[in-house]
Parts: structure tokens; sequence; C-alpha cells
């Protein structure tokens, strides 16, 4: 979780007036060792894990934007979890708490069954 944090602060020069190649390169080799750790965690079945992937393919965070993809590994990591009791609090915790976000999880959950 912290080199995605470390990758994501590097990354938020794209958009400013001091944007270097540098940068870009520190935010991308943030994220290829974040993901490598994360794919580890995933494998092994962490629930965190799972959703901080998905996270990254809903906002960009090296990975192509693929909402759908970042949407199927948050539910997953619920479902896997067996907390759709607190799913409105990991919602809020991931910054997923927008209306849209949350039916199209939700509709996720519902084609499951």
């Amino acid at each position: 979780k912290r080199l995605l944090e470390k990758a994501k602060f590097w990354d938020g020069f794209k958009k400013s007036l001091f944007k270097t190649p540098i940068q870009e390169k520190y935010a991308k080799d943030f994220y290829q060792e974040a993901h490598s750790y994360l794919k580890q965690a995933e494998e092994h079945g962490y629930p965190l894990a799972i959703r901080l992937v998905g996270l990254s393919y809903i906002n960009g965070w090296g990975f192509a934007v693929d909402q759908d993809k970042g949407f199927q590994l948050v539910v997953d990591s619920i479902e896997r979890e067996g907390s759709w009791d607190r799913a409105t609090q990991i919602f809020t915790e991931l910054g997923l708490n927008k209306s849209e976000f949350f039916s199209s999880i939700m509709s996720m959950r519902k084609a499951k069954r």
C-alpha cells in the first residue's frame, strides 16, 4: 500500500508544470514494485491486496483504466472475505462511495449469484 502511495505521489507530477521524465520513471517503477507485491499477496488470498489491485484498475494506477475488471476484483475481495455486511464501510475506505460505483459493484454481485 505504501508503494502505491509513493507511485501516486510521483504520478501526480504528470499534471504539474514541474513534470520531468525522471518523475514518470519513479512512478512507473513504484507501480511495478507495488503490483509485484500485491500479486504475490493476491495469490495467497489476501482480500486487501485484491482490493488494491482492483482500485489500481479503477483509477489507472500503473494499469490502463478498466473499471469493469477493477469492480470485479473489489467484489471478489469482499466475497472472499465474506464482508458484505461491511460493504458500505469498505466502499467509503476505498473512495468508492459514489452512487455510480456502488450501483455497479452491487449489480456485479447480483450477477454472480
